[in-house]
């Protein structure tokens, strides 16, 4: 394991190092150590279908249950349960939550933990949703300090639709593979991928591989909202498809300074320059679009921002605050912000 190193820190927790090659290997850090560190954070149950006795009575055998585990991972015979669902609504809609048992919410919280180290050196540092030490208030920091002092006037508030639904496991799969050469770690990750939902057919694929996303209708497209890997499988599609796209191809022909914050799915684009705003407002749907990801007309839009003005046509929300350009009474121009209610 030449590309891989363990180290400890004072709190006896293990730190992942990785070279800048591809990993192999990995598959060998699931171990009763690690596997016994997150059934500790599971613990909680937010991301558990189990009931509270599936837990304990994991719990009271584990010495018996985590090296069965890690031999039937290992050996490549494992395989995910039928994941159980429950609709809640989320922000006026519908939505289907899945809940894993504990085997698999363990497993993907070990798996993880080996691959956060690995893209955290990859993720640009205007990423910051689902990442350590970074978070909304970072984010609005950040977006504070490019309008206020960089100058940027000119903002692309963009709104993805149904994001977790239209992600492609084929391209997502591509993209782990340049960074992640372990056949057992990949073998896991597809098989979550295609895990099926009891009572798969009202809507699916009726055979139990799409994972009865309704929404989706395609199971070779989707994350399960409510999986303990969904963040980071998220994170890692858009560091590709969009914050790879806007560092190296975007960037370097503007005119003037171009930014991007985002979390998660939500995200902004600032500009210093109108017509840069304009090119990169009609490139950004030609490119999403190869990737079947679309943005809602209607909430995507091209905004300028002019002082005193916090009207519909010169105000965006991002990240749940409503954002505008005011001038203070010595006439410095600073981006304003209020809570959505």
């Amino acid at each position: 394991m030449s590309n891989l190193s363990e180290s400890k820190n004072k709190g006896n927790k293990r730190i992942l190092t990785y070279s800048d090659n591809p990993i192999h290997h990995l598959y060998e850090l699931i171990d009763e150590k690690l596997l016994n560190t997150c059934l500790k954070e599971i613990g909680s149950g937010k991301s558990l279908s189990s009931d509270v006795d599936s837990l304990e009575s994991f719990k009271k055998d584990k010495d018996t249950y985590i090296p069965k585990l890690i031999k039937e991972v290992h050996l490549r015979v494992y395989r995910p349960s039928l994941v159980n669902t429950k609709q809640v609504t989320v922000r006026h809609k519908l939505r289907s939550i899945g809940k894993l048992n504990v085997e698999d919410s363990l497993l993907q919280k070990a798996v993880s933990k080996i691959l956060a180290p690995i893209y955290e050196r990859l993720f640009f540092n205007f990423s910051f949703g689902y990442r350590n030490g970074k978070s909304p208030n970072d984010a609005l920091s950040l977006l504070h300090k490019h309008i206020t002092f960089d100058g940027c006037r000119y903002i692309i508030k963009a709104d993805l639709k149904d994001y977790f639904n239209a992600i492609d496991h084929a391209c997502l799969i591509r993209f782990l593979k340049e960074n992640v050469e372990d056949e057992v770690i990949m073998l896991l990750i597809e098989q979550w991928l295609n895990a099926g939902v009891g009572g798969c057919g009202d809507g699916g694929c009726g055979d139990g591989r799409c994972g009865g996303r309704v929404v989706c209708g395609d199971c070779t497209r989707g994350l399960l909202t409510g999986a303990v890997l969904s963040p980071l499988l998220s994170n890692i599609y858009l560091h590709h498809i969009l914050d790879t796209w806007f560092v190296k191809q975007v960037k370097p022909q503007l005119r003037e300074l171009g930014i991007m914050i985002r979390y998660c799915d939500d995200f902004v684009i600032g500009f210093n320059n109108l017509q840069d705003a304009k090119e990169v407002y009609r490139a950004l749907f030609a490119h999403l679009s190869q990737y079947k990801l679309y943005l809602n007309q209607i909430k995507t839009r091209l905004i300028s921002l002019p002082p005193n003005s916090d009207s519909h046509h010169h105000a965006f929300t991002f990240l749940g605050y409503h954002h505008w350009l005011d001038k203070t009474y010595t006439g410095k121009e600073v981006l304003r912000r209020r809570k959505v209610r």
